[in-house]
């Protein structure tokens, strides 16, 4: 490598170590740059000068630029200056703006060409209907879309996505279908789906949504803005569920109604491990324990049950409705009790003998576990659970 001066000191051939590299090597440093970046390596060498061109691995962040038009001026250079026989296996793709813009359509397009296998889209901006070119690509395996900008939701396209290779789905902060439709069906060609995360979705207007996944083995499901009336999971090989239960629709700032986690299962005969919390505790506890019941009957078949201390206070308020019903649970091997919103009170609470008898009683040797908060302070206890003083 040439020497480069400072003025000071100079980078000697035998002191550039990096440019030794093999290249894959080289490709996988360069692959936590932005590619604004990655292309100002190749001022520093003529080995350098086309290494870019042949990274599988794009990063594009709009706020590197100061305009929307510079960066999109600058994205159409770069990728019609790669070599044109190199595969995209991920792109990042972060910007501010709609994903409607011709230049993100044209990234994404640019790397669907040539195979790709991972996207990430970060986009902040104003709610609209993602354009239906991202949601079909006969090799991606991992997808990820994210509205950081939450009072925004973009909407999806209400056909099915056409993902016949994709293994994980992550969404945050996006509108399932744009409330035209009251029964959706997205996932059912997505034939090799196994994971699905959807944190901060909103499912608003739907009666019924449904997750058709004959592969699918966790679902997770948290602090959704709106819930659909009904979740139908068709997922013969589901085992683990993660889900907040309650959700609440608020107006004003003010919690106006709320709806909760239904869900229709069929057939759940892997169903091993449930993550069940209340996402919304300022709601009148007592008033979603006839949907916890529901709920508990649904997944009468599940091993291994974490609850969070929300969901036991709900149970807790209504011991005389709870005395009434059997014990759903014939499979149980471990119950959890997660406290960690009790950090900072001063209680370890306990379950009532009714609570306990409700999730044990058909399952005597399944294990019982506190998990406690490390720190508590003194504060009042919840009225709903005994307690010991920390």
């Amino acid at each position: 490598m040439e020497s480069i001066s400072d003025g000071s000191s100079a980078i000697t051939e035998d002191d550039d170590r990096i440019s030794n590299l093999p290249d894959d090597i080289i490709h996988h440093i360069l692959s936590f740059l932005d590619l604004k970046y990655a292309v100002q390596t190749s001022a520093l060498s003529l080995k350098w000068k086309h290494l870019w061109t042949l990274m599988p691995q794009l990063n594009l962040d709009s706020d590197t630029f100061d305009s929307l038009h510079r960066f999109g001026k600058f994205a159409a250079h770069a990728l019609s200056h790669r070599n044109s026989l190199t595969e995209v296996s991920t792109l990042t793709l972060k910007f501010r703006g709609s994903l409607t813009r011709p230049f993100a359509t044209d990234i994404v397009n640019y790397a669907y060409l040539r195979n790709l296998k991972q996207l990430t889209l970060w986009h902040n901006g104003t709610a609209h209907e993602l354009p239906q070119c991202l949601f079909v690509s006969r090799t991606l395996k991992h997808v990820t879309l994210v509205n950081p900008f939450s009072m925004c939701r973009s909407c999806t396209p209400n056909w099915a996505w056409d993902f016949p290779a994709l293994e994980t789905l992550n969404l945050t902060c996006i509108r399932l279908g744009d409330g035209s439709e009251k029964n959706l069906n997205l996932f059912y060609k997505c034939v090799n789906l196994k994971d699905v995360t959807l944190h901060q979705c909103s499912m608003k207007g739907l009666e019924v949504f449904n997750v058709c996944a004959p592969h699918l083995s966790s679902f997770t499901i948290t602090e959704a803005s709106v819930l659909p009336k009904v979740l139908n999971m068709v997922t013969p090989q589901l085992e683990t569920l993660t889900a907040s239960a309650s959700v609440a629709i608020c107006s004003e700032g003010l919690a106006a109604s709320s709806n909760f986690l239904r869900l229709c299962l069929d057939g759940f005969n892997a169903l091993e491990k449930v993550n069940i919390s209340m996402s919304n505790s300022r709601l009148r506890k007592e008033r979603h324990v006839p949907s916890l019941l529901d709920l508990f009957r649904t997944l009468r078949t599940v091993k291994f049950l974490i609850l969070d201390v929300d969901v036991i206070e709900s149970l807790s308020s209504c011991l005389d409705q709870l005395s009434g019903e059997p014990c759903p649970f014939d499979n149980l091997k471990c119950l959890t009790i997660k406290t960690t919103r009790l950090k900072q009170r001063d209680c370890i609470p306990t379950i009532p003998t009714q609570v306990r008898k409700y999730f044990l009683e058909n399952s005597p040797n399944a294990a019982f576990i506190m998990d406690l908060p490390q720190v508590c302070y003194m504060t009042a206890c919840s009225p709903y659970l005994s307690s010991y003083t920390c």
